[in-house]
């Protein structure tokens, strides 16, 4: 069993990687392709929890807001095995910036989502080589971050309203922010 893991992984690390990258940029689509990876599978966890607690107050906008994370791995697996590293990269800054902003500051302060801007910022550092962009680009991101920072201290536009959808929010964002931003931490 641990053999087939180890394979399989090694398979999803793989994903799209020609002979004629450089390492480092090898290294750099190998991460990329396990956050995707575990995003994915961050996101079919929280949707099958999700719908289990399924209720129709709320919930919907729940499993929709998870279904988007998890939906969009499939497309960035593609875009990296047809090669198309850098479309892929910007993919995945131009999602992460949409996606975590904009659910932050519908599902409001108190669900946790704003601590995705964490490995956000780190994410320039794995995706990038060259400085000026890595720079640019985090300063893009710590930007955004004070936009919705003060759009959810100053507007209340949550769209959860239920404390136990909020908890279970807060309590996995923070648990898929750590995962990410060990992995991040660990490239």
């Amino acid at each position: 069993m641990k053999n087939r893991l180890s394979y399989l992984w090694g398979k999803i690390s793989e994903n799209g990687i020609s002979d004629d990258l450089d390492n480092t940029e090898k290294k750099r689509i190998q991460i990329l392709n396990r956050i995707i990876f575990i995003n994915a599978i961050l996101g079919f966890i929280f949707i099958i929890i999700e719908l289990v607690n399924f209720s129709f107050d709320s919930s919907f906008v729940a499993v929709s807001i998870t279904f988007t994370a998890f939906a969009f791995s499939p497309l960035l697996f593609l875009l990296i095995r047809k090669k198309y590293y850098q479309v892929a990269k910007w993919a995945v800054i131009l999602f992460f910036v949409l996606y975590v902003s904009f659910f932050t500051v519908l599902a409001g302060k108190d669900s946790g989502m704003i601590v995705y801007f964490i490995p956000g910022i780190l994410f320039p550092t794995i995706l990038f080589q060259r400085k000026k962009t890595i720079v640019l680009v985090t300063s893009l991101i710590i930007g955004v971050l004070l936009v919705v920072l003060f759009i959810n201290q100053n507007y209340n536009l949550q769209i959860i309203t239920n404390q136990t959808e909020l908890n279970f929010y807060a309590t996995s964002n923070l648990i898929g922010c750590a995962i990410v931003t060990l992995m991040i931490m660990w490239y």
